[in-house]
């Protein structure tokens, strides 16, 4: 941080250049509650694969992130401090970015709430967000009734309400979740996405027989990691075309 105070682990993995629409595209991966960097390290391996390059942060008291909070070691960081990382995290992705104009978006999970974040705060300077299996606010969380561990801090921070947040943005968005996703209901998803601007290009994606995560069942890409990425380059090419490169 600029005070000195903490500091935030993150990777930047360069795209391969094999795949010219990609090759200068940045996926900003904002990952799920369960773990470090590490353990999301199979979705970063296949966002290369597909041709982008990928940054990848963790927040504080996960992996190499400080400082550790010792009461809160298996939650989320506080909101305010976990908005102020997200908008660092945004940041020091544009100095790694191979194309500043290029940079998407994509919040996991739990990664929903920094991801929606930087989707607001730099709607002008993302050329698209991407919601995977995302938490999308507190108040869905309490009428769809499902266990997800939040810190009771977050209930009235009103930081998190990214219905709310992202109810007047500009940047193309999908929505992409699993049908049998045990964490965060479809419901919470479609929520989200019914609330975004209409003017806005926006995609709805549900992908049959998709879980919450990496584990299990598998999530979304798992199911078909070719057939994802193609929904995702698909949406770009047709919603988000800046985000892209020319062949």
């Amino acid at each position: 941080s600029e005070d000195g105070t903490y500091s935030l682990d993150a990777w930047f993995i360069p795209s391969h250049g094999e795949n010219a629409a990609t090759a200068n595209t940045l996926i900003v991966y904002n990952h799920g509650r369960f773990a470090g960097i590490e353990h999301y390290a199979p979705r970063v391996r296949f966002f290369h694969e597909l041709g982008y390059a990928v940054y990848v942060w963790d927040y504080r008291g996960y992996g190499h992130s400080l400082p550790v909070d010792p009461d809160e070691s298996a939650a989320p960081p506080k909101t305010p401090d976990w908005m102020n990382d997200a908008r660092l995290a945004f940041q020091q992705a544009q100095n790694q970015a191979p194309d500043p104009s290029k940079m998407v978006v994509y919040g996991m999970s739990v990664g929903g709430i920094p991801a929606g974040e930087m989707a607001d705060v730099y709607d002008a300077e993302s050329c698209a967000n991407v919601f995977e299996a995302a938490y999308n606010s507190i108040s869905a969380k309490i009428e769809t009734n499902l266990a997800l561990s939040i810190p009771g801090s977050h209930l009235t921070s009103g930081l998190i309400e990214n219905e709310v947040k992202l109810a007047d943005i500009t940047t193309p968005t999908l929505i992409v979740h699993g049908e049998l996703d045990d964490r965060i209901h479809l419901d919470e998803a479609r929520r989200l996405y019914e609330k975004l601007p209409e003017s806005l290009p926006k995609q709805w994606e549900v992908v049959p027989e998709a879980g919450h995560g990496l584990g299990g069942e598998g999530g979304v890409p798992e199911q078909n990691l070719q057939a994802y990425g193609i929904i995702l380059e698909d949406f770009l090419a047709e919603h988000a075309p800046n985000c892209l490169s020319g062949e």
